[in-house]
């Protein structure tokens, strides 16, 4: 899940790590005979621009290099193709409303491709929320590996988006793909990334590991291994959470339980909350996303303002002393993250009246881990056992080896945690404003209160949709292509490239700088116009 989040006010982002830039080379690892075969994909990735992750692929033949943001939160992988019409190649300037600054990206040229193909009678749309939109082909070619080719991966190719990004690797559950609840979609999931790696032999599992290395702003995603380097401890392994039961019978988003929050300073503890929520882990996602009683509490132990102008929270910047003593704690079952609360505050630039941002957003329930949170985790998500690992991040190399993840999931000497995990919503309880000096042994009076949420607008908030968005989400908004002219009327009639020729002219100008109003649900849906939101964090100039 990749957030817009219109800041409105001018943040120098040195807390939040916002890119990766993928290169790609497969490690052979020689304590395991068996993975002289299958062994890992080692993605190395470094932060871009303060805005995202992004990494690298080489797609068709001769290969061509095209950055994608990385996202856990969304299953699609999709590029785009040459000449958007949206974008804006007038020269220096702001480009006009409904049209985009495309200096600096990267698009994919089907010409150039001699192992370019695609799907007949079948589109690919993605809209979001924030009026960002994509509409083109479905399409298969074969993405390059130093070691080898991925052959025939289907993928979307956008013929226009206003998105400011070349494109995005969506590496989450195929329950997930946007192939459902629009004109001429396919209605079948396919092999993504992840499991397209494990089909060609690349990996004995749909699995992989994430870590980052904060002061270099660089990390690697290994697909089927993990590094015992790059951590420090044990691995907790905890169970994948059904946010959706009434629809999928399994997980269909990389959540976990969140048994509790609180804050972590000198020689004080406070249990903000131990409500079980629904945690999603996205590294699509700049910021974190927490229910609104527990991010005011946040708020307010920082005497932090909300600013409309702004549209997030705003404080006197801390000390230096208070931001290096103080942590956000996480809790996972057995397993206690410290964060430091630095990650979290929005540093000013010279234009913010010296003020500070809080680096949380509000939810009616969920909560979104994005980067600030893992660039702190040494994340492993195994899609094929349903099954997350954490432990915190080592700052520098450790003595470790890259091991392989077994068919089972049960990775060599991780705990696996014992504690319930989360299967509905209930109402929030919020122990606010009080301290556990465990330095002394005193303890101040704790108050606590349960939020007003009541279980519907929880359950609605598990669907990523907001009151605004759900009312808006009832029209249709027109198709980027001309309707005049039917997909199933053309393909019989043209050769390949003729007639993705003639879709190239159908679009209408008219329409497309029209905003596509999304359908703000879960893409398991068959109703569905959009699988997530998808956002990039943006603040004015």
């Amino acid at each position: 899940m990749i957030l817009f989040i219109n800041c409105y006010f001018i943040f120098n982002l040195v807390t939040v790590v916002n890119c990766l830039r993928l290169t790609i080379e497969k490690r052979i690892v020689s304590s395991h005979a068996s993975l002289s075969k299958r062994s890992a994909v080692d993605l190395q990735f470094r932060r871009f621009n303060n805005l995202y992750y992004e990494s690298v692929l080489e797609f068709g033949t001769p290969p061509q290099s095209i950055p994608l943001v990385l996202d856990t939160g969304s299953s699609d992988l999709w590029v785009t193709l040459i000449g958007n019409p949206l974008c804006y190649n007038k020269g220096s300037g702001k480009p006009p409303k409904g049209l985009i600054d495309c200096s600096g990206l990267v698009f994919y040229d089907m010409d150039k491709s001699q192992t370019f193909d695609y799907l007949k009678n079948v589109t690919f749309k993605i809209g979001y929320a924030d009026t960002t939109y994509t509409s083109g082909i479905w399409i298969v070619d074969i993405i390059t590996l130093p070691e080898g080719h991925l052959k025939d991966l289907q993928f979307g190719m956008a013929f226009a988006t206003n998105a400011t990004f070349s494109g995005v690797l969506g590496i989450g559950f195929p329950a997930m793909e946007s192939v459902n609840g629009y004109e001429f979609a396919p209605g079948k999931f396919y092999p993504n990334f992840p499991l397209a790696l494990k089909n060609a032999g690349f990996t004995n599992i749909a699995a992989y590991s994430i870590e980052y290395n904060e002061e270099s702003k660089k990390g690697s995603i290994l697909f089927g291994s993990i590094d015992t380097s790059r951590f420090i401890g044990p691995l907790y392994t905890f169970p994948m959470i059904n946010e959706f039961p009434g629809i999928a019978d399994e997980p269909s988003t990389l959540s976990l339980t969140l048994d509790g929050i609180g804050i972590d300073g000198s020689c004080e503890q406070w249990v903000i909350s131990n409500t079980k929520l629904p945690a999603l882990l996205d590294t699509g996602s700049t910021l974190i996303e927490l229910p609104h009683p527990i991010t005011q509490s946040i708020a307010s132990y920082l005497n932090a303002t909300w600013s409309d102008d702004h549209g997030l929270f705003v404080l006197a910047c801390p000390s230096d002393d208070f931001l290096t003593t103080t942590d956000l704690a996480f809790t996972f079952g057995e397993l206690h993250m410290k964060i430091p609360l630095r990650s979290f505050i929005l540093l000013p630039d010279e234009e913010s009246n010296g003020l500070c941002g809080l680096g949380i957003t509000s939810s009616k329930g969920r909560v979104i881990l994005g980067d600030s949170f893992l660039t702190h985790v040494y994340t492993v998500f195994d899609l094929d056992n349903y099954m997350i690992s954490l432990a915190p991040m080592a700052k520098s190399s450790l003595p470790g080896k890259v091991i392989e993840i077994p068919a089972n999931g049960l990775i060599e000497n991780a705990v696996i945690s014992k504690s319930e995990k989360w299967t509905h919503f209930n109402d929030i309880t919020v122990n606010e404003y009080g301290f556990r000096n465990y330095c002394d042994g005193e303890l101040q009076d704790i108050h606590s209160y349960s939020s007003k949420l009541n279980s519907s607008s929880l359950v609605y908030s598990s669907n990523f949709s907001s009151d605004e968005e759900q009312n808006s989400s009832e029209s249709v908004s027109p198709s980027i292509f001309n309707t005049d002219s039917s997909i199933k009327e053309i393909y019989p009639s043209l050769s390949q490239k003729e007639h993705l020729s003639a879709l190239l002219t159908t679009i209408s100008t008219s329409e497309i700088h029209k905003p596509v109003t999304a359908t703000i649900t879960d893409s398991i849906t068959t109703t569905i116009r959009v699988t997530k939101i998808l956002t990039v964090l943006q603040c004015a100039t």
